[in-house]
């Protein structure tokens, strides 16, 4: 399997004369082509119940899609900071991973239901339909991370409440659920990943 493929800041719109799209990461903006663009929005996932997104599955997509040169543009924005490719059996590069960066939350939580109290909506009051309905890991990921200074004190955090509880868990294991928990916040736009706090 490819990597796992993440998008990486907080998109603040298309300026003008230049006609480029900036995304903010930390207190910097970085301009993206339309093409560049493309690729990071493509990054951030398909909203597929479960599903795990790669840099094969944004290839295929973006293949679908005729964004010329996707695999040439995932290897710039890497390199440029705007998408983070990470191990999909975890290990010290995710570790690393969840070390460098910290979840954002967008929208507003607008809690559970009786019917269904294991799953949260997130959106904007007084519309009909939420944009995401999320698990209660991920409403807890979008509700507390970005309290903590970067994912991985989050992960500390999960272990501590697991074993707190009874049900141990290794660092692996609570690596792999946060990682789970994060996919359906950044597709569904709820969330975004920037740099931790120091």
């Amino acid at each position: 399997m490819s990597e796992l493929v993440f998008p990486v800041g907080h998109y603040v719109g298309e300026r003008h004369p230049e006609g480029v799209q900036v995304v903010r990461v930390g207190v910097e903006h970085r301009p993206l082509t339309a093409d560049e663009f493309g690729v990071w929005v493509l990054a951030h996932g398909a909203p597929e119940d479960g599903a795990v997104w790669t840099t094969d599955d944004l290839l295929r997509l973006a293949e679908e899609t005729e964004l010329a040169d996707a695999g040439r543009h995932v290897e710039e924005l890497t390199a440029k900071g705007l998408l983070a490719l990470v191990p999909a059996e975890g290990g010290p590069e995710a570790v690393a991973f969840v070390e460098k960066y910290r979840l954002a939350p967008l929208l507003v939580g607008l809690g559970n239901t009786e019917d269904d109290p294991d799953d949260y909506a997130l959106g904007f009051p007084l519309l009909d339909e939420p944009v995401a309905v999320v698990p209660v890991g991920s409403y807890e990921l979008w509700q507390w991370g970005h309290v903590a200074p970067s994912m991985w004190h989050t992960c500390e955090v999960r272990a501590k409440v697991a074993a707190d509880l009874n049900e141990p868990s290794g660092s692996e294991e609570v690596l792999a659920g946060l990682l789970a928990d994060l996919r359906p916040l950044l597709v569904n736009s709820c969330a975004y990943l920037d740099l931790a706090s120091r």
